[in-house]
């Protein structure tokens, strides 16, 4: 590709379209997407075959695909990893293919585009830099291979801010990690003064009934993942479990809350 942009394509199934587009919406929501599955129909309907390009006439229609275009000034192989990662999630079976950036191209270049990010406070730094906080800076040294989630992105800002504004106090020891089914492993026989959720709208939905009985009295729980067009529809299933916001932030097309339960407010 010309111009300093990549094309990632997404092909897969015609029943997988809604899930495909679903993810490479949550990367840009430009979407382009090659669905021919109603061509035959269209032609039936008066639109001339001898008008349109061979190669579409002769696509598969059991086959979609959709591509979003990447500048190359943002990190391709976060978008890379956070699709395939998604796919894997859901259980998508599909080709990943970029346009104008090969494989083994952007599995090491895309460290140029990967510097420290400053969010409030907080500056995250990738390990391979040297950095000099400012006073009252807290750094993250991160080392992140190609994984998603390194500060670019607009959901992780976001979240990081509200986290920044509403931790007065930023140590924190005993610190784990675990996999599970949304709070399935989650110990309930504590109490969290904070819950913090980035991840998409549908998710924070199904989690929303059962979060309340881990959150201690006064404590916050941060959503974030969420698409602007979805955010009432997340708010109201909060507000309708006890929860009132305490500040809805945006940046580009994404939106975060701060929420406490309404007695609490």
């Amino acid at each position: 590709m010309a111009n300093g942009w990549t094309q990632i394509r997404v092909s897969g199934k015609r029943d997988a379209l809604d899930k495909i587009t679903a993810v490479m919406s949550m990367l840009d929501p430009g979407l382009q997407i090659e669905d021919y599955s109603d061509l035959d129909e269209l032609i039936l309907d008066g639109v001339y075959g001898d008008l349109i390009d061979e190669a579409v006439l002769n696509a598969d229609r059991t086959k979609v695909a959709v591509s979003i275009y990447v500048p190359d000034e943002k990190p391709l192989g976060e978008y890379l990893s956070f699709i395939r990662e998604r796919f894997a999630a859901d259980g998508v079976e599909a080709e990943i293919e970029t346009v104008g950036l090969s494989e083994e191209d952007w599995a090491e270049n895309w460290k140029q585009y990967y510097h420290p990010i400053k969010i409030g406070r907080v500056v995250i730094v990738p390990a391979w830099e040297k950095y000099e906080p400012e006073k009252d800076e807290i750094t993250v040294l991160m080392d992140p291979g190609m994984a998603f989630g390194t500060g670019t992105h607009e959901t992780t800002r976001l979240v990081i801010g509200l986290l920044d504004k509403y931790i007065k106090d930023n140590g924190a020891c005993g610190v784990e990690c675990g996999v599970s089914d949304l709070l399935a492993s989650v110990d309930r026989s504590m109490k969290y003064n904070i819950v913090c959720a980035n991840i998409v709208a549908d998710i924070i939905i199904r989690m929303t009934p059962d979060v309340g009985e881990l959150i201690a009295e006064g404590g916050v729980l941060f959503v974030s993942g969420i698409i602007d067009e979805r955010a009432d529809e997340v708010l109201s299933v909060l507000r309708e479990n006890g929860y009132r916001e305490i500040e809805t932030v945006h940046e580009n097309g994404w939106c975060a809350s701060a929420l406490r339960r309404a007695s609490e407010c």
